[in-house]
């Protein structure tokens, strides 16, 4: 709608058709035209608009207020807004609005025509009358147009320009063609009064050729052809992916569309910014393998598709994989509480990842990460003892690798209060202590001993326990425990105080008399300890010889001038420390005195005793003792102990016939007197038990008899008969107890005598007899008689004797059943009533007085009697059994004879036990007849036989078979011949379905086979032969067998979509079964799947327990017993599971999901993968795969998006489903941050490319990047592009990264890390000295690593003046050894721990004037009447400055003749309590300045007289009693800590000093109250001076305050100005060091020291005033238990562990 008449500004718009110009008349004022002029192209851009006014008035102007623009195109026409400006407001009439409206349609065509007519007319005009400003700018060819053409970076457009025609034209037409082909693409125009055009729609990277042509008047057109190309378009879907090593990426996109000349590929590596590879490849490359890189780094690359002189470029980012460190070590380094883990190769990952892991407590775990870089990091805070274990693994990126592991302990604390305690055994020690904090695997105990430090004893001891004893020691030594800590291969260890095992007496000794009679020798063993007690009493009346204390070392002791035969005794104790063993008790006699006169003699035959005699010596004590021995043995047979009044003694009880010897001395304890000897012989007994026996052989006689008690020399034997009286005399040993005598005649009597001889005397044995055998009978022989109950026995006589024995034995038995006697001469006796057929024994026994001989034994049998009643019976048709009844009497066996019936038969024998009556005849032939014969065996005899016959029955046929010949209707039946004899054959069919039918059929003997015909299929049949010989038959086994049957019709198979079933059906075959066998077969299956058998009357079946998801095959046979029929094979599927685990993971993919599952029990074709949106749950994708494939990946996915998924199971015509899955694709975040430090708020401002289109779930963080702090964390608005970070502290490193949470994925940006300068240093003061200043300033809140300093003199003289450069670490510092009266110019600025440096600051500092110590006017301190030191203002003189404080220094070394000025340092406490025999006892401002009229001429000061108790800074304390002190004053006129400017007076002389006892109370306590006073008035004045002098001295103490507090904090000294650091502290005798030392003695004194200052241990002190502390002092293990024991003056000292430093753990 178009309306210019509103009143305002107003915007209309409306429609025109998309021709080139439109020129509007606007017929609003009478008379006038108002033109609108539109210019279009076919894009629809309009490019000018005008409005001309022909008539300049008033109606005219409103209307040329009117302003068009262009709005937009409809597809329809241009839309054209309009505005109108502030004009009158004119009401139109209503039609006049309505005109405007048909302005479009119904004066288009009018107004075109009269535009035409108008440049015709204008064409019709000469030379002169057309512009000739236009005329100058054309050329031949028309006007200049200056055609300009540019892409503008678009790749699907070209803009051109050209300049504005320099007269008036029709517009412009424009042709675009390609520059490869010359094909026309697009036309266009525009107005005349355009200047730019832009083609759209074009192929990027292409280069075009533009004709413009101007449309002038009159047909004078003028045309220019320019040439352009479009921006290319970049390469698209480009991937940069890892590859099998991680020296290698592959880079791989999609073909940019549009043209191109090639691609230039510019691989980066991201931390060094550095160029890795350049390549350019051919336009037709899509990939490219990047080798040779850096393991575990970050790339990036930037594809840059060339087209001509323009190019576009696409970037991706990618790590290669990460290598994991090769050696990882982890190292407790002496540390109890810390593990350090290093490692090489770290180059190869971007990040380490630790996880230590306490192996006592799996709990328990510490995880750190490192970046590259960093070889090595400490684990703090750990448990002493325990092990842990450290896995590590890299990062790069979202890669991964798993590198070595190590374990290690931490060292273990060690033990604490170890003792070693007596358990109240001699060979036993305990040893406790107390578990300190901490882990150990074990302690290890070791005992050492005292005295030589070597270990003897090793014990484990649980971690647990705390005490731990130690047995089997050598008593009385003095051991040491050790206790230590285990853990791995860590020990940590504590000693313990000494202790002493028990002592034992000596484990042996000898108390000896070493032979006389008046000496005792002690002698023992030697065992630990330190020494021995020995004491000798008498035992008879206890009575204390003598007492002796020995040291280690002695063994013996000599005892003389003793009592003869006195019994003593010697205890011996062993000393060891404080105990006292138990005495080792010995005990011996003196030696005795001997008898006189003895004798030794046989009263009388006695055979038992012995008398003795003998004379008493005079003197002596003691007893006697007697031994009886055998003389010949000198075995002792009697001991004797007589008392010293006897003088004779009996010995009985002795062996007869032995010779005895008596030795006999004088006995005293254990001693014995020279030995006194006499001898005699004992009568003999006669022999008892005297035998004479005659042996085996008939020619000897054996005499034996037993030795009678005692002893003899010889046995005498006479032997003799009655036919010869002296036939034999024998003499013989003493041990003899039998001897033989040989030749003697069988069956004759003899006579013995035996007699025992001893010296001189005899004793005889009584006389015995005995007879010689008689000879065994030969020949002896037995054999049957008439009758089967008799034997005969017979025999050949031989030798003497009287008579003979017959004995007849059974064989069954070992008794004599008949004895016969027999005179001798008799050869041959007949037995009778013997058992028939029974064997027997017979012994012939030949008797001569006691003698019995027998013969051999002789064997004989008597006849066996016939068996009875013999009985055969046939058992089979090769068997017969033969009985018979036995007959009386006994026999060996039976014979059974066995032939056929004939003459020609040949016989058997059988022999049978005789047991048994029966026998069975086996292997006959079959249908015979045989003889049998039986009868009885005995010995060589045989009994008369009994005989009887038997016939065998008929065999039945063998291998009988029946057989199905494959027809339904046909059996064939066929036998082997029976052997032996038959008539003929009878067949027999039955019918066992049904059953009862039979059918029979008879054939010849020799027939073996026959047919059965017309029998019904699938029917069961037996089938029997019966062999007929007689009347006899043999049937032979039934046989079966059955017809084939037919098999099952409309056999079919389904499911029911059951996984694990299948049912199949069937029409039953028309015959007869057995049942039907079903076979279910799978798909690449070996073996059946399953098999089931069911009736005849079944008609389906379900299978059950198969597998899911498989193909199988049914097949249904027709049973007939073992013949089947089959009906074919049918098959279908079972219906699948659902995948099992199915998973869907991004993988840390933006546009990738990728899924997994486990295949389900059972079998499937495959699997269908479906996709959902899990919003709105449409398919995003859909595919299928194979049944071996577990996992697929979804490309092209939208990042940050959720989806659901669907795994089915593929199975024939079935699919199943497995639950649905879902998962997020990885978010996208800008990989890049834009960040800028607003330095003046300490703000960090971070933006990023474009709003994120999910900000609720993206997060900015900032940490520190120090240690990964997380700082403060902030998360996004819908829209927001920038976030700003306040309150950072500079001097810092942040980091700062952007990450988005997409589901439980989280993806975050580079992370970047931004430094914060650090603020300029304020407040910098400067304290000037002589030669130094102290400098101290103030600095914001930063993160400081140092200060840098930078000192040179101001002004500046010369060009190379040198600069001094320095670094501290805190806000302050002192410089030394400066020039004085000097300026120095000195800048410094921070450095921050991130490296940074702040903005320098300068200030100029001024040194002071060198001060010099005051002149000494008078030498010699005076002293007034009250022993007080004068100080007075005529002592000094001040011509070197003025003087600020006196002092008075007390000494009392006599040689000293004037104070030294490190005597200033020291205190009364060092003088009193410690060594120093001088120190400064007073220090005070000066008081002669204050006010001429109230200055004091002199100042007396008392010294001695406050109370300082244990203060340790200056104090006039006490003097210490009956001392002499000398004295002498101090002048300053500097008092400070660095270099106090001080003179001296020369000592007072020891007569003018005063000692401590001079100062009585009331002037003590009046001249204090006079100090103080004077000091409070003093210290008023002064302190007004000072306020109003406003002086500073930052870092000196106050004047008035220098007195107590002489101290100074001492700065680090630069290494460059070390030399004149130690220069000048060495200076006027090491004053400096001394004044520092001094310095130090206010150090720490706030700390406890109680141990220390205990009363026990202040002699151990060396120094009162160094004292350690009790949290850092050294404890001893505690002296046999004793308190405060432990105490040493030492400290530990940790010192600085490093490489080249001091020793570690050494103090």
């Amino acid at each position: 709608m178009f309306s210019p008449f509103l009143s305002g500004t107003h915007t209309h718009s409306f429609t025109f058709s998309p021709t080139p110009t439109y020129a509007f008349a606007l017929p609003n004022a009478p008379d006038t035209y108002r033109h609108l002029e539109i210019a279009s192209n076919p894009s629809g851009c309009c490019r000018q608009f005008e409005c001309h006014c022909p008539d300049v008035t008033d109606e005219c102007r409103k209307f040329a207020g009117v302003a068009v623009r262009t709005a937009a195109t409809n597809g329809r026409g241009l839309i054209v807004a309009v505005s109108t400006s502030a004009v009158p407001s004119l009401q139109p009439p209503w039609h006049q609005m309505l005109l405007l409206l048909l302005l479009p349609m119904a004066w288009a065509p009018l107004l075109v025509r009269l535009q035409s007519l108008i440049e015709d007319d204008r064409c019709n005009q000469t030379h002169w009358q057309r512009n000739p400003a236009a005329a100058e700018v054309d050329d031949e060819n028309g006007p200049l147009l200056n055609v300009s053409v540019s892409n503008h970076g678009h790749s699907d457009s070209l803009f051109l320009t050209w300049n504005k025609l320099s007269r008036e034209g029709q517009g412009f037409s424009l042709s675009l063609y390609v520059s490869e082909t010359n094909t026309l693409l697009q036309n266009g125009s525009v107005g005349s009064n355009a200047t730019s055009f832009r083609f759209q729609g074009l192929l990027p990277g292409t280069q075009y050729s533009i004709e413009v042509t101007a449309l002038l008047s009159c047909a004078q057109n003028s045309s220019r052809t320019v040439t352009g190309q479009t921006v290319p378009s970049p390469a698209k879907d480009v991937i940069l992916s890892t590859q099998s090593t991680p020296s290698e990426l592959e880079a791989s996109w999609s073909e940019a569309p549009g043209g191109k000349d090639g691609y230039r590929l510019a691989l980066y590596h991201t931390e060094s910014q550095a160029l890795a590879r350049n390549v350019t490849l051919p336009k037709g490359a899509t990939n490219f393998r990047f080798e040779r890189l850096l393991a575990g780094s970050k790339y990036a690359l930037r594809i840059t598709t060339l087209a001509g002189h323009f190019s576009a470029s696409t970037s991706i980012q990618q790590w290669t994989t990460p290598i994991a460190p090769k050696a990882l070590t982890l190292q407790s380094r002496r540390s109890n509480s810390s593990l350090t883990a290093s490692w090489a190769s770290t180059e190869g990952a971007e990040w380490l990842h630790f996880t230590l892991q306490n192996l006592r407590i799996p709990t328990e775990s510490i995880t750190v990460s490192t970046r590259k870089g960093v070889d090595s990091y400490t684990f703090q805070n750990l448990q002493p003892g325990t092990p842990y274990f450290l896995k590590v693994s890299v990062s790069a990126g979202h890669y991964e690798a798993d590198g070595p592991n190590a374990t290690a302990y931490t060292y273990p604390l060690s033990p604490t209060s170890v003792n070693l305690v007596n358990s109240g055994k001699s060979n036993a020690l305990k040893v406790s202590w107390e578990s300190p904090a901490g882990e150990r695997e074990f302690y290890l105990v070791t005992l050492q001993e005292g005295k030589s430090g070597t270990a003897l004893r090793n014990a484990t001891v649980a971690a647990h326990h705390t005490h731990h004893g130690f047995r089997g020691l050598t008593p009385g030594t003095r051991y040491i425990a050790w206790v230590t800590a285990v853990a791995g291969p860590h020990r940590a260890s504590s000693k313990s105080a000494s202790a002493w095992t028990y002592p034992v007496a000596p484990p042996g000794g000898s108390l000896s008399s070493q032979g006389n009679a008046h000496v005792l020798h002690a002698q023992w063993q030697e065992v630990a300890g330190t020494g021995y007690i020995a004491a000798l009493y008498t035992t008879e009346r206890p009575m204390l010889v003598q007492n002796d204390s020995l040291s280690k070392g002695n063994s013996s002791l000599r005892y003389e001038q003793l009592s003869p035969g006195t019994h003593f005794a010697c205890e011996i104790s062993t000393v060891a420390g404080p105990y006292i063993s138990l005495p080792l008790r010995l005990m011996n006699w003196t030696y005795p005195l001997p008898p006189t006169h003895l004798s030794l003699r046989n009263e009388g035959h006695s055979t038992r005793s012995l008398h003795a005699s003998w004379k008493n010596p005079s003197g002596g004590k003691g007893h006697y003792l007697g031994t009886l021995l055998e003389t010949k043995s000198q075995l002792e047979i009697q001991n004797v102990t007589i008392g010293k009044g006897r003088t004779s003694i009996i010995f009985e009880g002795l062996v007869p016939g032995r010779q005895y010897t008596l030795k006999m001395v004088g006995v005293a304890g254990p001693f014995q007197s020279p030995v006194q000897t006499a001898s005699d012989w004992m009568y003999p007994l006669a022999p008892s038990g005297v035998t004479l026996t005659s042996s085996k052989q008939s020619s000897s006689l054996v005499a034996s008899w037993n030795l009678p008690p005692g002893d003899r020399d010889q046995f005498f034997l006479r032997f003799y008969s009655q036919q010869h009286p002296l036939l034999r005399n024998i003499t013989m040993g003493p041990s003899m107890q039998n001897f033989t005598f040989q030749e003697l005649l069988p069956g004759r009597q003899y006579f013995l005598e035996v007699a025992a001889l001893a010296g001189p005397y005899r004793a005889s044995s009584l006389l015995i007899s005995a007879w010689t055998y008689p000879q065994s009978l030969a020949n002896v022989s037995v054999r049957s008689g008439q009758t089967p109950q008799q034997l005969i026995v017979s025999w050949m006589e031989s030798g003497q004797g009287r008579e003979y024995w017959i004995q007849l034995y059974s064989d069954e038995s070992l008794s004599v059943i008949r004895n016969l006697s027999v005179p001798h001469g008799t050869a041959q006796v007949p037995i009778d009533g013997l058992v028939a057929g029974a064997r027997y024994r017979v012994e012939i026994v030949s008797r001569a007085g006691p003698h019995y001989v027998s013969s051999r034994t002789a064997i004989g049998y008597t006849v066996p009697l016939m068996p009875l009643s013999l009985l055969v019976t046939r058992l089979s048709s090769s068997t017969l059994s033969v009985q018979w009844k036995a007959p009386a009497g006994q026999r060996d066996s039976y014979m059974v004879s066995v032939s056929e019936e004939g003459p020609a038969a040949t016989r058997s024998h059988i022999p049978v036990e005789k047991t048994s009556t029966n026998i069975t005849l086996v292997g006959l032939t079959p249908g015979t007849c045989y003889l049998i014969a039986v009868w009885s065996l005995a010995g060589p005899y045989n009994s008369a036989s009994r005989n009887s016959t038997g016939c065998t029955a008929p065999t039945a046929p063998v291998n009988l078979t029946l057989r199905n010949t494959g027809s339904s209707s046909v059996l064939f039946m066929a036998w082997s011949e029976a052997p032996g004899r038959k008539d003929f054959y009878r067949l027999i069919l039955y019918y066992l379905m049904p059953p009862g039918m039979e059918r029979v059929q008879v054939v010849g003997p020799g027939s073996q086979d026959f047919n059965w015909t017309g029998l019904p299929a699938g029917s069961q049949y037996a089938a029997q032969v019966v062999t007929v010989k007689g009347q006899m038959e043999a049937v032979s086994s039934f046989i079966t067998e059955w017809t084939s049957p037919l098999p099952a019709t409309s056999v079919q198979m389904w499911n029911e979509r059951s996984p694990t079933s299948l049912q199949v059906a069937w029409t039953p075959a028309p015959s007869r079964l057995h049942g039907y066998e079903l076979n279910l077969y799978c798909s690449g299956c070996r073996f059946t799947a399953a098999q089931d058998f069911v009736g005849r009357e079944a008609t389906n079946f379900t299978f059950l327990g198969l597998t899911p998801g498989a193909r199988y095959w049914f097949e249904i046979i027709s049973l007939s017993g073992p013949y089947r029929a089959s009906a074919g094979n049918v098959s279908d599927w079972t219906c699948p599971l659902p995948p099992q685990a199915v998973t869907l993971s991004n993988k840390g993919h933006l546009d990738q999901l990728s899924a997994a599952w486990e295949p389900p029990a059972g079998e499937q074709e495959g699997y269908m993968l479906t996709l959902y949106y899990a919003g709105p749950g449409t398919v995003a994708a859909k595919t299928s795969v194979q049944k071996r494939v577990k996992t697929f990946t979804f490309l092209s996915l939208l990042p940050g998006t959720k989806y659901l998924l669907e795994v089915s199971s593929l199975a024939g015509p079935y699919r199943i489903s497995a639950r649905n899955v879902s998962d997020w694709t990885y978010p996208s975040v800008p990989r890049k941050l834009s960040t800028v430090v607003e330095k003046s708020i300490s703000a960090l401002s971070v933006s990023w490319g474009k709003p994120l289109s999910k900000p609720e779930h993206c997060q900015l963080q900032l940490w520190h990047a120090g240690n990964s702090t997380i700082l403060q964390n902030h998360t996004l608005t819908p829209w927001q592009v920038q976030h700003v970070f306040q309150d950072l502290v500079p001097g810092r490193n942040y980091s700062v990264s952007l990450s988005c949470i997409s589901g439980t994925y989280k993806s975050s940006s580079e992370t970047v890390v931004m430094p914060i300068e650090l603020p300029e240093v304020k407040n910098l003061q400067c304290f000037p000295d002589v030669t130094s200043f102290f400098l101290n300033w103030t600095i914001p809140e930063s993160d400081i690593k140092a200060y840098e300093l930078a000192v040179e003199k101001f002004p500046r003289r010369d060009l190379h003046q040198s600069i001094h450069h320095l670094a501290v670490s805190r806000a302050e510092a002192t410089l030394a050894e400066l020039t004085s009266g000097s300026s120095y110019q000195i800048v410094i600025n921070a450095v921050g721990r991130n490296g940074m440096r702040g903005p320098l600051v300068t200030t100029i500092c001024n040194t002071s004037v060198e001060v010099l110590p005051p002149p000494v006017l008078a030498d010699i301190p005076e002293f007034d009447a009250n022993a007080r030191v004068i100080i007075s203002p005529d002592t000094f003189s001040e011509e070197n400055g003025r003087i600020e404080y006196y002092g008075v220094v007390v000494t009392t070394n006599e040689s000293l003749l004037r104070p030294t000025q490190d005597i200033v340092s020291r205190t009364w406490y060092d003088h009193y309590y410690g060594q120093e025999d001088s120190y400064l006892a007073v220090l005070v401002p000066n008081p002669f300045h204050f006010n001429e009229s109230t200055s004091p001429k002199a100042w007396p000061v008392a010294v001695g007289s406050e109370e300082c108790l244990h203060l340790q800074k200056t104090c006039n304390g006490k003097l210490k009693t009956d001392t002499q002190y000398r004295f002498s004053i101090a002048a300053f006129t500097r008092y400070n800590q660095w270099s106090p400017k001080v003179s001296f007076t020369a000592f007072s002389a020891a007569d003018a000093s005063v000692d401590s006892a001079m100062f009585s109370a009331p002037i003590v306590a009046g001249a204090i109250m006079g100090f103080l006073l004077t000091v409070t008035a003093i210290a008023g004045l002064v302190y007004v001076k000072h306020l109003k002098s406003r002086r500073k001295e930052k870092g000196d103490i106050p004047q008035e305050m220098a007195t107590y507090s002489p101290r100074n904090i001492h700065r680090p000294i630069p290494i460059q100005s070390f030399r004149q650091y130690y220069e000048a502290r060495a200076a006027n005798a090491n004053q400096g060091f001394f004044q520092d030392f001094e310095e130090l003695k206010e150090v720490g004194k706030e700390q406890p020291k109680t141990e220390a200052e205990h009363p026990v241990n202040i002699s151990k002190n060396r120094y009162p005033h160094v004292l350690p502390y009790d949290y850092t002092r050294v404890k001893l293990n505690l002296l046999d238990g004793e308190p405060h024991s432990d105490y040493i003056n030492a400290n530990f000292v940790p010192l600085h562990v490093k490489e080249l430093g001091y020793i570690p753990h050494t103090w």
